[in-house]
């Protein structure tokens, strides 16, 4: 189907799926669906959630949900698409006068592991096969793993992974998947996904939305989102350093010594060997002094947040870096500075992060898919020509009615 053409109508439809096996249908709602909405967002910790706005028919207790919309245009063609398959909350539930009524909660697959949480302390052994561990607790927690192309089958964790009393199994997997460069997702089927990360910056165009009445309806002013608004970095780091001061010159040969002792730590051998220090050497003293470094570091001035263009400092303490070294001496210098230096890089690209986005609307459209990088024609001043814009599609929210349209978050690249 032509979905760039106008004079489609829309008509959703809801399915009962087991749900321990997503390739199971158990009937369809008889009820009415008046409303609802999907909200997909590629940043969110679920990824996906839904309601539905029913009037009569029964949603039972042991049900996934898979919501379908089919499209009829104006030939009469049909074509029926496969919006996303979810878990009801049987609590927001309402039973009237013998009839379900009002809005019902749906999450994603991806909430089952994140509502899952371990009892007691554990680990994943070093050397175990990630892919493997992955897909074996996602099936623990009830949910069917896809692993996509791309995605090591082989690769084994090169140190094991300890957890705590109190994790969730998606904190767990969110490790693992770290340790295959992956993401994990949900699809429309509603398993979960494991596929290769890769930065939005460097995924191809996928789509270039067509210009005509099922283009942009409407699109908001280009805005700027970061949940933290920071622009400098401090850190510093306190050190124990050996210091050595003269104290004079040694009057007399002194020659190494070993005592041997006996077991009320009485000396019964005193042995004496070559000379230690020569009469006339010098003598130090050797003491142990605290030294503090410190490492701050702000934002360029293109940062939508810089002092140059907010006019005041939004810091941030760091606080102190964690340095690996022998148990037996202290960071040298360098080690220190290094870890400063990567304490406040790090922070920066966590906490002064930001996105160029783009609110939109528009109708429907497959194509237009989350985690996607589309390009669609825009002009800010009306009287101008439209350009192309590329942007990564982060966010979009389905409107479940007849019109089906979508309010999408638009990530400029």
């Amino acid at each position: 189907m032509d979905f760039t053409q106008s004079g489609i109508y829309w008509r959703i439809g809801v399915e009962f799926i087991d749900v321990r096996n997503v390739n199971k249908s158990k009937g369809w709602f008889s009820g009415k669906v008046v409303g609802g909405k999907i909200t997909e967002d590629f940043n969110s910790d679920y990824r996906a959630s839904a309601t539905l706005e029913i009037d009569g028919g029964e949603i039972p207790l042991g049900v996934a949900v898979r919501i379908w919309a089919v499209a009829e245009d104006g030939r009469g063609d049909t074509q029926r698409i496969e919006l996303g398959t979810f878990w009801p909350d049987p609590a927001s539930m309402d039973y009237d006068h013998g009839r379900y009524h009002g809005s019902v909660e749906l999450h994603s697959a991806m909430k089952r592991l994140g509502t899952d949480l371990r009892s007691g302390d554990g680990s994943v052994a070093k050397g175990s096969v990630v892919v493997g561990k992955f897909a074996k607790y996602v099936k623990n927690s009830g949910g069917v793993p896809a692993v996509k192309s791309g995605v090591s089958k082989t690769k084994k964790l090169a140190k094991a992974h300890v957890w705590k009393h109190g994790e969730s199994v998606l904190e767990e997997c969110q490790r693992l998947a770290d340790a295959l460069g992956a993401w994990i997702g949900v699809d429309t089927h509603g398993r979960v996904t494991l596929e290769p990360y890769v930065k939005p910056k460097k995924r191809s165009v996928s789509y270039t939305v067509p210009r005509g009445v099922r283009s942009m309806v409407e699109v908001g002013t280009l805005g700027y989102e970061s949940p933290e608004v920071y622009n400098r970095f401090i850190a510093s780091y306190e050190n124990s350093v050996k210091v050595q001061k003269e104290v004079g010159t040694y009057q007399q040969n002194v020659k190494y010594t070993e005592n041997v002792y006996d077991k009320s730590g009485k000396v019964i051998i005193h042995h004496q060997g070559d000379i230690r220090h020569h009469k006339g050497d010098k003598k130090y003293k050797t003491k142990t002094v605290k030294k503090k470094y410190y490492r701050s570091l702000q934002v360029p001035n293109s940062h939508p947040w810089s002092f140059s263009k907010l006019g005041r400092w939004y810091t941030y303490d760091c606080g102190s870096p964690t340095i690996a070294h022998d148990s037996d001496s202290s960071p040298t210098e360098a080690q220190v500075k290094a870890a400063l230096e990567k304490h406040v890089k790090d922070a920066l690209a966590e906490h002064a992060d930001y996105r160029r986005t783009w609110s939109a609307t528009m109708l429907y459209d497959p194509k237009v898919q989350v985690g996607k990088v589309i390009n669609f024609y825009y002009s800010d001043n009306p009287d101008a020509p439209a350009v192309s814009r590329k942007c990564f599609v982060s966010a979009r929210e389905i409107t479940l009615d007849h019109t089906m349209k979508m309010e999408l978050t638009l990530e400029a690249i």
